[in-house]
């Protein structure tokens, strides 16, 4: 009997670690937690936005993440796992609330497909551990109850980017009916293809029904495109411009702004494309 027993455990043992591996196609994969939500329910005096700020400003130290930017309700973070592994979120936040949003990582096994006819976007499980880390720290700088959660399954097209490249921070509480302004330059139009053609931007076929939602989106907003195929949308947001060069700089190849708000930026000749923040200064306050 107890042959039994420990036969059926072993086949129960097996049969569950196949079907982590077959869910995608290593153990290891889990769904992308985008965002993580962290949101006070205490003293509200205890979590406003100043505290906030402060909140997030320590634990992030404390959990050894880079600030590489810091402007009004939004942080952008970066870290270094076990001396390989890059995690580059941005951190937003308001009253009484803040949301670990994903940028990029490396060597994190990031990667979109498709699992039960759904499009997901799936990273190393220990992403997920890292960042709730950092939220439980923020969490616990503030001193109130606080409640930690993220989305169970994000579905990574056609309403967000299947790149996971698809960025908003002004859609969230308290910035909505906000007058927004880029705060680089806006490129002149290239003449290169109408804003609504679709065939025209070099994308692959996933990229093309990002481009379509980009079109039904609020200003100010940008796309751009690298020599991969792969893309970046990032919507209602001053510094739209920006964030997209700083995708191209990332990439090591060819990458250009191919659209800003309703024109088309891209030139058909290389050499007069946009890849360098130099070709876009800020805008005059």
């Amino acid at each position: 009997m107890r042959r039994v027993f420990s036969a059926v455990l072993l086949a129960l043992s097996v049969a569950a670690l196949a079907h982590a591996q077959a869910e995608f196609g290593d153990p290891r994969l889990k769904v992308l937690e985008d965002p993580v939500s962290v949101r006070f329910t205490g003293d509200a005096a205890k979590s406003g936005k100043a505290q906030m700020q402060q909140a997030i400003d320590i634990a992030a130290l404390a959990k050894d993440w880079k600030i590489l930017k810091s402007d009004d309700g939004r942080f952008e973070l970066q870290t270094k796992k076990n001396g390989r592994h890059v995690l580059h979120v941005n951190v937003t936040y308001g009253d009484g609330f803040c949301e670990v949003h994903y940028i990029d990582s490396a060597d994190m096994m990031y990667k979109e497909m498709a699992d039960r006819g759904r499009n997901v976007r799936v990273i190393h499980r220990n992403y997920n551990v890292w960042v709730r880390e950092l939220a439980e720290a923020i969490g616990r700088r503030i001193g109130e109850p606080v409640t930690i959660s993220a989305p169970s399954v994000v579905a990574s097209a056609p309403a967000n980017n299947p790149n996971g490249n698809y960025y908003s921070r002004f859609d969230r509480r308290g910035d909505r009916g906000v007058p927004l302004a880029h705060t680089r330059v806006v490129p002149q139009p290239s003449g290169f293809a109408a804003i609504d053609d679709v065939d025209k931007v070099p994308v692959r076929e996933a990229g093309k029904d990002v481009y379509r939602r980009y079109l039904t989106l609020a200003a100010p907003k940008a796309f751009a495109v690298a020599e991969d195929g792969s893309w970046k949308m990032v919507v209602k947001d001053p510094d739209a411009i920006a964030i997209a060069l700083d995708y191209c700089q990332q990439r090591k190849m060819g990458c250009w702004l191919y659209a800003v708000d309703s024109n088309v930026v891209f030139n058909a000749d290389p050499d007069k494309r946009i890849s360098q923040f130099a070709q876009v200064p800020r805008a005059n306050p």
